[in-house]
């Protein structure tokens, strides 16, 4: 790779990571090439990307972006996995590969901002998607709403069902 070819693919990756609030760094050691095809089939087919990077070009490419707190973890095989949409769903796919694979292991991430340890990454791994997790929010939210509806509705009830009972009451009384 000429020097050219090198700022071009700083630029690239630059370009990249300052777009970027959901990224995890993989360490692949021991990894074989059918292996690494699979993974990033896993994750392309959540919608996220894979890609190895060249250390030296990454700690260039992650000045004044939100990843300039991975740059300790720029050591040894290292691969950036990143996605746009939601970080539990690729934490998933990582942890699983992982667990799978005894060479792959999750360095650190940065979710939405925040700097996680593997061991957050693993926490993250387990959390059900963000979708049912507003699902489920809302469900909580409506149980004490509908429970109220029902509790303001059942004195117009009562009282509807009193007028119809001496509705019928009187029109018994009156065909004798």
């Amino acid at each position: 790779m000429n020097r050219k070819e090198k700022e071009e693919a700083v630029r690239q990756l630059h370009h990249s990571f300052k777009e970027l609030n959901n990224v995890f760094l993989v360490d692949f050691r021991g990894l074989k090439v059918v292996d690494a095809i699979s993974l990033r089939r896993k994750v392309k087919g959540v919608a996220s990307h894979y890609q190895v990077v060249k250390n030296t070009l990454a700690l260039r490419a992650i000045e004044d972006t939100p990843l300039e707190g991975l740059k300790d973890e720029f050591i040894g095989p290292t691969a950036v996995a990143y996605t746009k949409q939601d970080s539990a769903v690729l934490a998933k796919v990582l942890i699983g590969f992982a667990a799978d694979q005894a060479g792959v292991r999750i360095k650190k991430a940065i979710v939405d901002g925040e700097l996680l340890t593997a061991e957050e990454v693993k926490e993250l791994a387990y959390l059900p998607p963000k979708l049912e997790l507003i699902g489920k929010l809302v469900s909580v939210l409506k149980y004490p709403l509908s429970g109220m509806l029902s509790y303001l509705q059942t004195p117009i009830s009562n009282f509807i069902w009193t007028i119809d009972q001496i509705r019928l009451q009187k029109g018994q009384q009156q065909e004798p």
